[in-house]
């Protein structure tokens, strides 16, 4: 979930209650079809460690692709790190198996993971901002987005969503 403070409203502070700061280091796996975390959340200016714990080599194509290095390749049991100095978004695709994706956020605004419940079916997280004008973004690891324009008055608001999380198993 990010949230972004939209004119008037001035930038939310580094420490805001509820939310803990980006991480600087995060690290994605390759195994079996999967490349997981399938969404991630970067601080810009962190690095990111890529390991292949699959049995084959592959090939890692990187949108958009750091300068002069548009894809990696790594061997069986191999990883490499990569410095993403900037903020934004960084998609990654494995060549050899379509259905291996992931995502990498690094925003500069305030952003967070939601807590799922133990059934998986709930997701939950409470931020405590101040009264302003922000933009409430939710992203699926599938890539779906929903987004909102929410108002915090002076006395507070609470936000309530619920978003489908597929069938109970």
């Amino acid at each position: 979930m990010e949230i972004i403070p939209l004119p008037p409203t001035p930038p939310l502070p580094a420490q805001v209650i509820g939310v803990v700061p980006l991480p600087k280091q995060q690290t994605l796996r390759l195994f079996g079809q999967r490349l997981l975390p399938r969404l991630s959340l970067l601080a810009p200016g962190g690095e990111l460690q890529l390991r292949n714990d699959d049995e084959q080599p592959v090939t890692i194509e990187l949108v958009p692709a750091p300068p002069g290095q548009p894809s990696l390749r790594l061997e069986p049991g191999a990883s490499q790190s990569l410095r993403l100095p900037q903020s934004g978004e960084l998609s990654l695709h494995v060549r050899e198996r379509s259905q291996a994706q992931a995502t990498v956020l690094r925003p500069l605004h305030l952003a967070t993971h939601l807590l799922l419940s133990e059934v998986g079916k709930v997701a939950v997280a409470t931020v405590d901002v101040p009264p302003g004008r922000y933009q409430v973004r939710l992203r699926m690891p599938t890539g779906s987005l929903w987004q909102e324009e929410v108002v915090v008055e002076r006395d507070g608001r609470e936000l309530s969503l619920h978003v489908s999380l597929g069938e109970e198993r």
